[in-house]
């Protein structure tokens, strides 16, 4: 219940625990007890007991600066037990008392100076209980939190928890890339987080409309240079030289993917970091004289953006979309993600391709020796004064790759 302002009396089944906000100094010591009979509360609470649910809305109230009566009257808040918002809201209190900023001991208080209403009962517990013998009970929990390597929280990853008496739990992380997992066996877990199930090496065909980015993220690899670096792969390095520009077909060496997972304690909360490689979608936009435009107006993927001095913009993508919608203030287009072939590739459609993305082109399925096909490649070549034969020559392909890119 309430005691003082940033301070509260919790008055529990198993002693009375005392509760600070911001206090003035905290030591490692502190922080392991306070995250443990935190523990406790926020279990409370998640299965309706009036004393936590009263505490722990009033702290969370006080830490966002609001009434301390707004949570725990505001039927929107009525949390419960399997609420992911009763589970979020319980993650930062808990990561508040990591930090310092909230602190809980436990406290034996004598009859005299009891505050308050008399005692309630609150259901189990999360943690070692006491046993009728004295001992404990194998009720513990675990927590979870995954960031990237720049601190950035990671929805949805996949985790698996292996307790200490061999129970597996699976589960994918919410959306500030947190989980609690409750009933887990005390002890030390086997904890991969993220994890993906473990691979054997493997030689892959690469099919049409896949890049390096899809498809090393659909074997468990993030970071795509972890694949695309392999010694296997040596040779279509050279002959490929962007690898988001591959061709149906291709060979690509898999590495094995290994299954790693770190010992950790149950009854306390684990941050992990993992390192990530967006996949960035990076557009040039043109207005119909060839010239940048600049300061335009985008959406792509739903965010909306506009292009810098040289009418280039971009944004991530989801590595295992291939299209991705694009609007402009005068189109709505879908863009094929990975679908472009090489300039020199045995169909032609890698230079036909530029030509259309470009606006010469009206069809890229445009036949050779068609006359849509001759004046787009002597529109191009005029703009860029090269010799107008409406060709596609070396020399006209090599200015293709030059102004388009990969």
């Amino acid at each position: 219940m309430s005691w003082l302002r940033n301070q509260w009396l919790f008055r529990g089944p198993f002693g009375d625990v005392e509760i600070e906000l911001d206090p003035r100094s905290v030591d490692a010591e502190a922080r392991e007890e306070s995250r443990s009979e935190l523990a406790w509360i926020i279990y409370a609470f998640k299965y309706r007991e009036p004393e936590a649910r009263r505490v722990v809305l009033e702290i969370y109230a006080e830490m966002q600066g609001l009434p301390r009566s707004h949570l725990a009257q505001s039927p929107a808040f009525d949390f419960g037990s399997g609420s992911s918002r009763a589970d979020a809201l319980g993650e930062r209190l808990l990561l508040a008392a990591q930090t310092g900023r909230l602190v809980a001991r436990k406290r034996k208080l004598s009859p005299g100076l009891r505050i308050g209403a008399p005692r309630v009962e609150a259901k189990p517990v999360l943690g070692p209980q006491p046993g009728e013998d004295g001992g404990t009970t194998s009720t513990s929990w675990v927590g979870l939190v995954l960031v990237d390597q720049n601190g950035a929280p990671v929805p949805g990853a996949r985790y698996r928890v292996v307790a200490s008496d061999g129970a597996v739990h699976d589960g994918n992380l919410d959306d500030p890339g947190t989980a609690t997992l409750a009933n887990i066996a005390p002890g030390t877990c086997q904890i991969s987080c993220p994890y993906s199930e473990p691979r054997p090496a493997e030689t892959y065909v690469v099919q049409p409309g896949e890049h390096l980015s899809g498809i090393s993220a659909a074997h468990g690899f993030d970071d795509y240079t972890v694949v695309w670096n392999r010694p296997e792969n040596a040779g279509l390095r050279a002959e490929r030289l962007d690898p988001h520009v591959l061709q149906p077909g291709d060979s690509l060496y898999i590495p094995e993917l290994k299954s790693t997972a770190a010992r950790k304690p149950a009854g306390a909360q684990h941050q992990f970091t993992v390192r990530r490689s967006p996949l960035k979608l990076r557009l040039k936009l043109f207005d119909l004289g060839a010239k940048a435009l600049m300061g335009a107006p985008v959406i792509v993927a739903g965010a909306t953006l506009s292009t810098n001095g040289s009418g280039i913009v971009e944004a991530a993508v989801d590595k295992s979309v291939h299209d991705v919608p694009l609007s402009t203030a005068s189109d709505q287009l879908d863009l094929d993600v990975g679908a472009l072939n090489e300039k020199d590739d045995d169909t032609d459609a890698g230079w036909k391709a530029r030509l259309y993305n470009l606006g010469y082109l009206w069809d890229p399925a445009a036949a050779e020796g068609d006359d849509e096909l001759a004046f787009a490649l002597q529109d191009f070549q005029a703009q860029y004064g090269m010799t107008v034969n409406g060709q596609a020559d070396d020399a006209t392909k090599a200015q293709l790759q030059q102004i388009y890119g990969g």
